[in-house]
């Protein structure tokens, strides 16, 4: 199947299963309570501290919990909330440990959204890890999720084999990222563009495209935060099912050379 032909069984498939957008929000849960301004009270620290923390283990499970629905909507044609809810409680573990593999490289993301509250370095250079952790790292960790749910693999194998579909996958994937993020930019300025037409226009600051800096004070505004966050969960739930039919298809593919290959040498 081609890029289009994907798209529109993956559209068909969200918009027929509303369970899907309920584990998306869930996934996507951490981003809300990121949006939490800051105190100085300590004890309100702590328990944002826990409330982070526990919007995390939920988002971890609603993740592999969208995969699972998303696996079996494309297979079978149905799932149960329950059944997949809990197989992705058990394999939370394993998800984690994708995460902790791969910390070095969330570790610069996380030095690079420092820098970029700080101004402490050139955008340029936040924007080429930006590059990087959404046209690499991000399809790497979700076939290494797709594989520690579905296939139930651990942590490493799952981490290896992802990195092998990808280079495979490479054509297919990029193209669908670069429509994730197009998406999500095209719905930050249409909001910018509105904003700029009213009368609270003053409150936003101007921009220059070709100018990476002046993009990054702009997110750095509560309205657009929030703005972000809405348009990653309007366009999550499809990303997720499109991949996870990409690494469903795959496998599949595998399977089916390894079977031929077996009768042939027998």
């Amino acid at each position: 199947m081609n890029l289009i032909e994907d798209l529109k069984l993956t559209i068909n498939l969200v918009k027929q299963n509303r369970k899907i957008w309920l584990l998306g929000i869930l996934s996507l849960l951490y981003l809300f309570s990121s949006l939490i301004q800051n105190t100085d009270s300590i004890i309100l620290a702590l328990l944002m501290l826990l409330l982070y923390f526990g919007s995390l283990v939920i988002s971890i499970i609603g993740f592999g919990g969208l995969i699972m629905a998303a696996n079996r909507l494309y297979t079978v044609g149905n799932y149960e909330f329950k059944e997949i809810w809990s197989r992705s409680k058990g394999r939370s573990f394993h998800i984690l440990g994708i995460y902790v593999r791969l910390f070095p490289i969330f570790l610069l993301s996380i030095v690079g959204f420092y820098f970029i509250y700080t101004n402490s370095v050139s955008p340029n250079w936040i924007y080429l890890e930006s590059l990087i952790r959404t046209f690499f790292v991000g399809p790497i960790v979700f076939f290494g999720m797709c594989g520690i749910v579905i296939h139930d693999k651990n942590a490493l194998p799952a981490l290896k084999s992802s990195m092998a579909i990808y280079v495979k996958m490479f054509r297919s994937v990029i193209p669908i990222y670069l429509l994730y993020k197009l998406s999500n930019w095209l719905f930050i300025a249409f909001v910018y563009l509105l904003i700029k037409l009213t009368l609270i226009s003053p409150v936003v600051p101007e921009i220059n495209i070709l100018d990476y800096s002046t993009l990054l004070n702009m997110l750095r505004l509560p309205i657009f935060m929030w703005t972000n966050n809405l348009i990653r969960i309007l366009t999550w739930p499809f990303l997720s099912v499109i991949m996870t039919i990409i690494y469903t298809r795959y496998i599949s593919s595998q399977e089916h050379l390894d079977s031929l290959s077996l009768d042939n040498s027998g």
